[in-house]
């Protein structure tokens, strides 16, 4: 089936306050504190002094790329509009997912925190902690920006009585790292652009990542709303430290 809007594909203007809308108890969870900790007045002055870095500084980068699905019973396969290919992703959970919600497209995404590795290793030596809260707090940045373009690609989708699945990525659970490459290649970046692909199926820089979104009809999807307030909902990974408290 064919892509539903042109709206859904390009780069995507990140939001102007995206420092200060990442939430704290995000920040803090990957910082590895328990939930209702109550942090020192250091770990405050750090939050503050690294958010107010990260609006003069950070420079987040948003790509979407919307391809239709051809029918398939066994796997997932993207239709690549112009070159009559098609490409084969290995996740029976997405598939499974896509099929229960009857998905017609699929909105693949790359996101970046940007670089902030520079930073973070001159910082390391005279000032650790201001380092390791900037790294936590990229991934914070990564993470909130697919919460984020869930929406905007939502907002657009309801216009047209559709709606968005909750995100998948490569490496997650029931989705093999090695889809990677194939949906990097999928996206088909344009350039310049701030991400490239590593032999080890990494995105750098660090604080990247790529992530597949269905598309479906709005009376859909009431069984996946549930999955995109609470994200952890169907992962399967056993004592994670960074798992959400409901």
């Amino acid at each position: 089936m064919n892509p539903s809007s042109n709206a859904c594909s390009g780069i995507l203007p990140t939001p102007p306050c995206l420092a200060e809308d990442v939430p704290e108890k995000e920040v803090l969870r990957l910082l590895g504190y328990p939930p209702g900790h109550t942090i020192s007045c250091q770990v405050q002055r750090l939050n503050k002094e690294t958010r107010s870095w990260y609006e003069e500084n950070g420079q987040p980068w948003v790509f979407a790329r919307e391809l239709g699905l051809e029918p398939s019973n066994n796997e997932v396969l993207l239709s690549i509009q112009g070159g009559g290919s098609s490409v084969r992703l290995q996740s029976k959970r997405l598939l499974e997912r896509l099929k229960e919600s009857e998905a017609s497209s699929i909105v693949l995404i790359a996101i970046t925190a940007g670089d902030l590795d520079p930073t973070v290793r001159r910082l390391f030596p005279e000032r650790p902690d201001a380092s390791y809260f900037l790294d936590r707090f990229g991934a914070a940045v990564a993470e909130h920006l697919v919460g984020w373009a869930h929406g905007t690609l939502g907002n657009v989708l309801a216009k047209e009585g559709k709606a968005v699945l909750p995100g998948m990525s490569p490496g997650h659970d029931g989705w093999p790292l090695e889809d990677q490459e194939t949906v990097f290649k999928a996206l088909a970046l344009p350039r310049p652009n701030p991400l490239h692909l590593l032999p080890s199926q990494m995105i750098a820089p660090k604080n990247s990542l790529l992530c597949a979104f269905g598309v479906t009809l709005a009376g859909k999807i009431t069984e996946a709303r549930k999955i995109a307030r609470w994200p952890c909902t169907d992962c399967t990974l056993p004592d994670c430290q960074f798992r959400r408290s409901k």
